[in-house]
């Protein structure tokens, strides 16, 4: 089998093909001399899209789907709001905590250098008296 036996049947560009009867347009024209426009017209077949109606609700119906939305609205915002919630009372317990340590640590800190300075001052006037009578002999 050669190469000109398999490609018989397709035709080269040079030739000039008959045009069917089934291959013609409206208007006459037929579909090769035709814009690409209109072949494109040709060729999709009419598209119907069916009546659709709109929905009709009754009243419970719509009762109902605004109760349903106004409570999922609900949950998610309280969702939201216990998450905000807690993380500005960490916030404000965390400034309030950092505040009352602070304040602790300075009295705890005043407090003891008192209480020291007291204590050394006790111990320096019971030793005094010893220290002077060992120098201070008469």
């Amino acid at each position: 089998m050669t190469n000109q036996d398999t490609d018989s049947g397709i035709p080269l560009l040079t030739e000039v093909m008959p045009v069917d009867d089934d291959v013609k347009s409206a208007g006459g024209q037929t579909m090769l001399s035709a814009s690409p426009m209109l072949l494109l017209e040709v060729s999709i077949p009419e598209l119907t899209v069916p009546d659709r109606q709109e929905p009709t609700w009754s009243e419970q119906d719509l009762a109902r789907m605004q109760a349903e939305i106004s409570d999922r609205i609900t949950r998610q915002v309280l969702r939201r709001l216990d998450v905000m919630l807690e993380e500005r009372v960490r916030d404000s317990l965390a400034d309030v905590l950092q505040l009352a340590v602070s304040g602790l640590a300075q009295g705890i800190r005043h407090d003891l250098k008192q209480t020291l300075e007291e204590a050394i001052n006790r111990a320096v006037a019971q030793e005094m008296p010893s220290f002077q009578t060992k120098n201070n002999p008469l």
